[in-house]
């Protein structure tokens, strides 16, 4: 716990005014350590200078600095776009800290349409930033664990929102860590994309998620995986992964076939 953080962050959003008049006059008094933790509350007025002054920090620092500026930003759309579009061009790299600092933001102070609201803001920011922010809203539902917002619909908004070239990626991703918290629900809307070119590759990542929870559901999900060499692929890894956990159990369902597909079950 960063007691000198937390006390300050508290002060700060008591009193934003005297609180930061203390910070700039004294910030050069402090010893490095403690200009290490506040720096993320030294922030410029400038949008510009505020994600400069982050991308010279080293990474915790970065992270932090990014997050306070998403909290000071987050009421005005404007500004929104503007860090947003700052940190793609000065730190590519730190692109998805921002969407998910930003993402979270909205999110927590509203709901999950307040989140959405976040592509109405985005202006002529580059297609794969635009991908980020989508990812980063879809995910807020999902990490915050409540059942408020449902996760099928959330599913099909960030469909909408991916290119047909990235959705096999984009939704592998969502639905491989949806899939550990209720791979039911996970798996019933993986049915319902029967028609996808991209099921298969979302299948693949939906059968090593559940594998530590249900592995003959995991052996039957990549067996219906329709490209041959992926299916071949997916069986042999999930084989490999049961084995190592409990050879006996992976052999009687396997049979004598190793990591080849297994007969159906009847």
């Amino acid at each position: 716990m960063d007691l000198l953080s937390d006390a300050f962050r508290g002060w700060k959003e008591n009193d934003e005014s005297t609180a930061g008049r203390w910070l700039a006059a004294n910030f050069d008094k402090l010893t490095e350590a403690q200009q290490q933790k506040l720096k993320p509350f030294n922030l410029p007025r400038a949008i510009s200078d505020a994600v400069a002054y982050a991308a010279d920090q080293d990474v915790p620092t970065r992270e932090s600095t990014l997050r306070a500026i998403a909290r000071r930003e987050v009421g005005s759309p404007s500004a929104v776009r503007d860090f947003l579009a700052e940190t793609a061009a000065k730190m590519p790299d730190a692109f998805k800290s921002a969407s998910d600092a930003i993402a979270s933001e909205v999110y927590q102070s509203g709901d999950f349409s307040s989140a959405m609201s976040l592509m109405q803001t985005l202006g002529d920011l580059p297609a794969a930033e635009r991908l980020q922010v989508a990812e980063s809203i879809a995910w807020q539902p999902l990490l915050a664990n409540t059942r408020s917002t449902p996760l099928p619909a959330v599913s099909d908004w960030l469909l909408e929102q991916t290119p047909d070239e990235k959705r096999g990626l984009v939704m592998s991703r969502f639905v491989g860590r949806w899939a550990t918290r209720d791979f039911n629900a996970a798996g019933e809307w993986i049915r319902q994309q029967s028609q996808a070119n991209w099921r298969d590759e979302v299948i693949d990542h939906y059968a090593q998620a559940i594998l530590p929870m249900e592995p003959k559901s995991a052996v039957d999900w990549a067996a219906s995986i329709s490209d041959a060499q992926m299916r071949a692929a997916s069986i042999a890894k999930i084989y490999e992964q049961w084995s190592s956990n409990d050879a006996a159990a992976a052999e009687k369902y396997f049979g004598d076939r190793g990591g080849a597909e297994p007969e159906p079950q009847r």
